[in-house]
């Protein structure tokens, strides 16, 4: 067999396996929503919204297999990996359970009160497991935020914005930071910061972040140590803020001005490529 036909072979049996998968999974969809959608409107839940519980389950399912995908191999993620392998297992024994249930209840037979509490409970723990796994899908990005690149001919910066890098409650915050820089007692005792190598691809960053908006007090090493902790190390703005003894507000502000400049590298490189 030539090296030509092995490949076509190759891609030929690829499309067919997507065709099976696609056409097992929506007949597996389709079946598993009818029996759920009767399920519920006998555990008390209106005819006219009874479709809604199916599709709260297998969605929650759905969210937690996108979850466990795009963070396998990570060894950031092992613990936000298992919870979505928590919420997929949860999930598909719901599934099955409640399927299986449907298969051998009597024709229009109510459920029992338990199992109606049961039906009842799913809805706000589906709610909190899908808002909680978009939050880590959300802080994942963060974390995958790759190399920059060298854009030729970069966008007008917008208008400077003036703000403080402190605010009034944390004025008393960075003095005693700055206090410890001049005394080598108290500076052996205070925990210092990430100190961001100065070769860092933060500081190109922060160059660029510095041209959009005024931060008074502050140079591009600030500004990259923010850009570090909250892209690299995952960390909310406040958790920065009081890692670094600054407003959490100027954090939000640098951040929100760095993923500005992230996205136009990433949309300058979709450009350029072939």
């Amino acid at each position: 067999m030539s090296a030509s036909t092995g490949s076509w072979t190759t891609a030929a049996t690829r499309v067919v396996a997507v065709g099976i998968t696609a056409g097992v999974g929506a007949a597996g969809f389709a079946l598993s929503f009818t029996a759920l959608r009767d399920l519920a409107t006998r555990g008390h839940v209106p005819a006219g919204q009874a479709w809604l519980w199916p599709l709260m389950v297998d969605g929650a399912i759905v969210l937690a297999t996108l979850g466990v995908v795009v963070m396998a191999g990570d060894p950031r993620c092992r613990g936000d990996r298992r919870f979505f392998w928590a919420v997929l297992i949860g999930g598909a024994a719901v599934s099955i359970a409640c399927n299986a249930l449907h298969a051998v209840l009597e024709p229009e037979a109510p459920l029992e009160a338990w199992l109606r509490g049961c039906l009842a409970a799913v809805a706000p723990t589906a709610l909190l497991v899908t808002t909680h796994g978009l939050t880590l899908l959300s802080r994942l990005h963060r974390r995958s935020v790759g190399p920059l690149h060298a854009v030729a001919g970069e966008r007008t910066p917008p208008v400077p914005e003036s703000i403080d890098i402190v605010d009034d409650a944390d004025t008393e915050v960075a003095a005693g930071s700055r206090a410890a820089d001049r005394d080598p007692v108290r500076a052996d005792t205070t925990p210092s910061g990430p100190q961001v190598a100065p070769d860092s691809r933060w500081h190109a960053v922060a160059e660029r972040v510095l041209r959009r908006i005024a931060l008074k007090g502050a140079d591009i090493g600030d500004v990259a140590e923010v850009l570090y902790l909250s892209f690299e190390q995952a960390m909310a703005d406040r958790e920065v803020g009081r890692r670094l003894g600054v407003s959490h507000h100027t954090v939000s502000k640098v951040v929100t001005a760095g993923a500005s400049v992230l996205r136009e590298d990433e949309d300058a490189v979709a450009v350029a490529a072939p």
